[in-house]
C-alpha cells in the first residue's frame, strides 16, 4: 500500500493503482465559469520526451475540436524544470474557447496545467496563472 496525500488528509491506495486525479478550480460561481484552472496527470509514452507529448496532445486536439487553432507555444522554466506552454482557441457548442496548457514532466509522468475561459485571459488572469505555475516545486 502507498500513502496518498490530498490537500485534506491521506488514504492508503494498493501499489498498483496509478494516479489519474485532477484538481480542479475556478472563477466565479455561476455557469459559465469565468475561468477554470485544472491539474491532470498523465503517463509519458516510453520513448517521448515533454515536446513530443506536448505536440501528441496538440495534434489529438486539432483532430476533436472545432477550429482549433493554436496561438502560441513556448518553452519556459519552474524551479529549475525545462516546461512547456500552449495556448490556443477553439469553437465549441457554446461558443469560442480559449485555452492555456502548461506541460511539466515529473518523471515518468507529466502533469497538465490547463486554465480554460470563454474568452482570451485578460492580465490578470494570465498573471495569475503565471503566478501559480511559477510556485510548484515537484517532490
Amino acid at each position: 500500500m502507498d500513502i496518498y496525500h490530498l490537500h485534506e488528509g491521506t488514504i492508503e491506495i494498493p501499489d498498483n493503482w496509478q494516479d489519474r486525479s485532477a484538481n480542479i478550480f475556478a472563477v466565479g460561481n455561476k455557469l459559465p465559469l469565468d475561468l477554470s484552472f485544472v491539474i491532470t496527470r498523465e503517463d509519458l509514452p516510453i520513448g517521448a520526451d515533454l515536446a513530443d507529448f506536448c505536440d501528441q496532445k496538440l495534434s489529438e486536439y486539432e483532430t476533436q475540436l472545432k477550429q482549433f487553432k493554436v496561438v502560441e507555444k513556448r518553452q519556459n522554466e519552474v524551479s529549475g524544470i525545462v516546461i512547456l506552454e500552449a495556448e490556443f482557441t477553439w469553437r465549441s457548442d457554446m461558443g469560442p474557447m480559449y485555452q492555456r496548457q502548461v506541460y511539466v514532466r515529473n518523471g515518468v509522468r507529466v502533469l497538465m496545467f490547463t486554465a480554460t475561459a470563454r474568452r482570451e485571459l485578460t492580465d490578470e488572469q494570465q498573471a495569475q496563472i503565471d503566478a501559480v505555475v511559477a510556485s510548484f516545486q515537484p517532490r
